[in-house]
């Protein structure tokens, strides 16, 4: 080979080395520029599209889609950098046979040349890229608005929900008020009811009450009809139960005492009255029972003491029937069974001028007691003081002529006198008031043996002794029957 074509292929040589070191460093710089200036706008793009995600979730989709297209944009960058090395290089090698010949001519336009196209095309590509960007970044922005409306939205639609919850709650509290309303409509009917029953029953119970002294059979029917209308009225019942009581009903009355201690087992006055009923039927340990029971109910029952006491006295307990009356009188010191009651006490145990005096304070509180009488009268008696005797019993007998104790009295009184035709006479009197009075009895038995010693010459006297003998069996037989009910 000559020197010249030698010479020749190494300038060439170093053309091309030149233009292809020079070309592939122009290259390199651009890419690299270009790659750093793509990495920036995608970090910026990045950060706004985070700062959009965090603003409102439902953007997502979105933004990964616009993601998606910037990769899509850098792998075209990548691709039509790719293109353009391997156009170069072709190109270059095109170049080098063509003009192998110009070689050294154009070892330094070319890569000018091919550095500005070059330059311009990628400067194309970035401000095609960049304005991509843009309109991203106007589109994130117009996201970011509308998630902003979108919250809006949301919040005027929570306060919406807030004011229809404000007025459903509205509705729910005059649903209350009209259901309240109804309530209150029903519960005066209601009270009006029974404000028109209780005046009804306040009627008949007054009525009742007036008519006790009047008609008790008429009160008996009143204090039904008010039991018809209240039938827990334990009022009536008790009251009802005295009237059957007065008229001999034992079986009625005990019901209805027993119903009024049924509707109110603290009713002190239901617990007197029946142990009195018992106190009659001879049941004394339930009599007993009951006073106690009223006395506990009620400490200041004078009438539940004195009558306690009366049972004491009968079962022959002296000082606690003393110690009853007394309290009785403590409490109520006008209570003239009280003081007739002690005065009987005090006579049986010799304190006649204690007795005495508790008759006469009787009298004295209540000038119409024929108790406070009938016991002076049985005082005087006992004393022998006939004529003073029968003068206080008439006394007791024409304020009361209905009560047989006054009659046995005078017959007492008459036995005394030896004036046994006039005993017996009395006797039988108040057997016609109570048949089932032993003593009546017992006493009239007695004037007719004391009859039949006076003429023992004469013809009447087997038949005294025959009706002596009959009032006897007859008291043995009350008195068994009284024993066996106590």
């Amino acid at each position: 080979m000559k020197t010249k074509h030698l010479l020749l292929i190494t300038i060439l040589l170093m053309c091309c080395i030149s233009i292809f070191g020079q070309t592939n460093k122009a290259s390199t710089d651009s890419t690299k520029a270009i790659a750093e200036k793509v990495q920036t706008l995608e970090i910026s793009t990045q950060k706004q599209f985070l700062q959009v995600q965090k603003e409102n979730q439902a953007l997502k989709e979105q933004l990964h889609k616009m993601e998606s297209e910037i990769a899509v944009y850098r792998e075209d960058v990548r691709s039509e950098t790719s293109r353009m090395h391997e156009n170069m290089s072709d190109w270059l090698t095109m170049l080098t046979i063509v003009i192998g010949v110009i070689a050294a001519a154009l070892g330094v336009v070319a890569p000018l040349y091919v550095n500005k196209k070059n330059d311009e095309k990628q400067k194309e590509k970035l401000d095609e890229i960049t304005k991509k960007l843009n309109e991203i970044s106007t589109d994130a922005k117009d996201a970011k608005n509308d998630a902003e409306a979108a919250k809006k939205d949301a919040v005027s639609a929570k306060s919406d929900s807030d004011s229809a919850k404000a007025s459903l709650n509205a509705v729910q509290e005059l649903k209350k008020d009209v259901e309240t309303i109804k309530q209150k409509i029903v519960k005066s009917e209601e009270n009006a009811k029974r404000a028109a029953r209780r005046a009804m029953v306040s009627k008949l119970f007054a009525e009742a009450l007036a008519e006790s002294e009047k008609n008790s059979q008429k009160a008996i029917e009143l204090y039904t009809e008010v039991i018809k209308c209240d039938n827990k009225n334990a009022n009536a019942y008790n009251n009802r139960a005295n009237l059957y009581n007065e008229l001999g009903k034992i079986d009625e009355a005990m019901a209805d005492y027993n119903k009024a201690i049924e509707l109110n087992p603290n009713y002190a006055n239901a617990y007197y009255n029946r142990a009195n009923l018992y106190v009659d039927l001879g049941k004394k340990h339930e009599a007993m029972e009951d006073y106690n029971k009223a006395i506990e109910l009620n400490p200041n029952y004078a009438k539940a003491y004195n009558n306690r006491a009366n049972l004491y006295y009968n079962l022959g307990k002296t000082d606690e029937a003393m110690e009853g009356y007394t309290k009785a009188i403590e409490l109520n010191p006008n209570n003239t069974n009280a003081y007739n009651n002690r005065a009987i006490v005090y006579k049986k145990i010799g304190q006649t001028d204690e007795a005495l005096a508790d008759f006469n304070k009787a009298i004295e509180l209540n000038p119409n007691d024929a108790n406070a009488y009938n016991g002076k009268a049985d005082l005087w008696l006992k004393l022998h003081q006939c004529d003073k005797a029968l003068e206080d019993v008439n006394r007791a007998i024409s304020l009361d002529n209905k009560k047989y104790a006054y009659y046995i009295t005078k017959g007492e009184i008459y036995m005394d006198m030896k004036k046994y035709l006039d005993a017996i006479k009395e006797f039988a009197f108040a057997l016609s008031l109570k048949d089932d009075v032993k003593d009546a009895y017992k006493y009239r038995g007695e004037c007719y043996r004391e009859l039949a010693k006076v003429n023992s010459g004469g013809e009447k006297v087997y038949e005294y002794n025959v009706l002596a003998e009959a009032d006897e069996k007859k008291y043995e037989e009350l008195d068994k029957r009284f024993d066996s009910q106590s």
